[in-house]
């Protein structure tokens, strides 16, 4: 796991559920495997789109490695929106290899507020320098 800088402009005060993502997407920056996956219900599903497979709740841990192999030193969350069941989070990724752009879309097993995430959707993306 790597330490990074963090960068949120939105302080999720109101919103216990915002937290959430907002630090599941901190770790799945940092690398943070086994933060991410205490996160997850034990069959949630992982779709990085542009991906041939969809990724199980076992296969999650070695795509994080592959994002904190990264070198990330930086991450910028420049939205947090959510309704529901679900938020989106979005924002940019510095690293050693490059920067990513990326959209996550979180949703949780259900309404309450100790729920675990269920299915997550992610486009994750080079910017160009």
């Amino acid at each position: 796991m790597t330490s990074i800088k963090f960068h949120c402009d939105d302080d999720c005060h109101n919103s216990p559920r915002k937290a959430d993502a907002r630090d599941l997407v901190i770790a799945w920056a940092a690398g943070d495997a086994d933060a991410v996956t205490s996160a997850l219900t034990d069959d949630t599903t992982w779709q990085v789109v542009g991906r041939a497979d969809e990724l199980g709740a076992d296969a999650v841990p070695g795509y994080v490695a592959e994002i904190g192999e990264r070198g990330p030193s930086a991450i910028h969350i420049h939205n947090l929106l959510s309704h529901g069941k679900g938020v989106a989070v979005d924002g940019t990724l510095e690293s050693a290899q490059g920067d990513l752009g990326f959209s996550h879309v979180i949703i949780y097993a259900s309404h309450s507020k100790n729920a675990k995430v269920a299915e997550v959707t992610s486009y994750v993306v080079p910017i160009r320098q």
